[in-house]
């Protein structure tokens, strides 16, 4: 339901809103991003690693050499303005965390850095990631992805909204 509003006792300020950055990848953001950002895949309480099936309808690992997923995110799956969680999501986050745009505040690069490519088709709603060598935790890939297509429109470039722009 759209409205309303939530009470959340914490120990400290959050630093700023993407916790994908070194500033802001702190428990005070953390805790409250856990349940707002979408992820592929999340840690139950018995520790077991399951799909987040609001999100994805599925995600696979289809080939061995090259290490090579495919992702297919649910039609219905939107962010609260009403655009698609789409391909451009899981790019940006790519882009951001690999490491080779040093203008990106990078919370860290693992597994990241081991991709080569992330290809999006069927409207956006399949994800293809090839990586350039193997990554065993590739289930650990692609939490807390943010919109790109608000990022994008901010002022400053795509390198200071994703520094910045989600403190706004």
């Amino acid at each position: 339901k759209v409205g309303g509003s939530i009470t959340y006792a914490a120990d400290q300020e959050p630093t700023g809103f993407n916790q994908n950055t070194s500033k802001d990848n702190g428990t005070s953001v953390v805790n409250v991003e856990a349940g707002i950002l979408p992820g592929v895949f999340s840690t139950h309480p018995d520790f077991t690693v399951q799909l987040d099936k609001n999100l994805m309808v599925s995600a696979e690992l289809t080939s061995q050499k090259p290490q090579t997923i495919v992702y297919k995110i649910k039609p219905e799956a939107k962010w609260s303005d009403g655009v698609d969680i789409s391909a451009k999501d899981f790019e940006l986050l790519w882009k951001a965390q690999n490491g080779t745009d040093k203008k990106f505040d990078a919370a860290g690069t693992t597994g990241y850095e081991d991709v080569a490519s992330v290809t999006g088709s069927d409207g956006g709603k399949t994800v293809t990631v090839v990586f350039k060598k193997v990554f065993a935790d590739w289930t650990s890939l692609f939490g807390n992805l943010v919109p790109a297509h608000i990022l994008n429109k901010m002022p400053g470039g795509i390198e200071e909204a994703w520094n910045n722009g989600l403190n706004k």
